[in-house]
């Protein structure tokens, strides 16, 4: 978690240097991102929880 909190606040512009987008566009992707990771935690989660 804490990593998250590390990289969230400046991923916008760093989406934005790799893709050459404007920031709000950036933003919108690193939203994106962030729902498909804790979508895919919350769907996957079950199964790992299984595993250990």
């Amino acid at each position: 978690m804490l990593g998250i909190g590390l990289i969230l606040p400046v991923m916008p512009r760093l989406i934005g240097e790799i893709a050459q987008t404007s920031l709000d566009r950036s933003a919108e992707i690193g939203g994106l991102l962030t729902f498909a990771y804790a979508g895919m935690q919350f769907l996957c989660a079950p199964f790992i929880g299984g595993l250990s």
